[in-house]
């Protein structure tokens, strides 16, 4: 399983069991504010880097955003995407190092995933489960629970 960065696009994808998953092309990660309607994207940040992680239980990629302008001025942050060794999981963390001027209404990270193959589908886990298959004719919005599990 490995895990890749596109340092252009601020895109993952993930590759595992010959097959590859990746962020749909549409998506750039970006943050919205509460009291401006402007839509700040991390490729906006002055200082974007990337560099290896590993801890003894799992390994991935540190990036670091920092140096943005209007209302996200004053923010820093780092996303960690790691491959856990243990379970063969993907996690996507976003860190938060220093606070904007303005208070955030939204992070828009991790992208969705591109699912381009029939017989594919999702699970969310909510309520008794959904399961969408992927060639299924009517998208899938907003849903009920904004996003938030748990």
């Amino acid at each position: 399983m490995e895990i890749r960065l596109n340092e252009k696009t601020l895109h993952y994808s993930v590759e595992a069991y010959g097959k590859t998953w990746t962020w749909a092309a549409s998506f750039a990660p970006s943050i919205t504010f509460e009291q401006s309607e402007e839509v700040v994207y991390f490729a906006q940040a002055r200082t974007v880097t990337h560099k290896p992680w590993k801890t003894g239980v799992g390994k991935g990629v540190l990036s670091h955003y920092e140096g943005f302008e209007g209302p996200a001025e004053g923010l820093s942050f780092e996303t960690i995407v790691w491959l856990e060794e243990a379970t063969g999981y993907v996690r996507f963390e976003w860190v938060p190092l220093s606070e904007s001027q303005a208070a955030m209404r939204a992070v828009y990270w991790p992208g969705p995933m591109e699912c381009q193959q029939s017989g594919g589908y999702t699970l969310l886990n909510w309520q008794q489960g959904i399961r969408i298959p992927n060639d299924w004719p009517v998208a899938t919005t907003k849903t009920p629970f904004n996003g938030m599990l748990g």
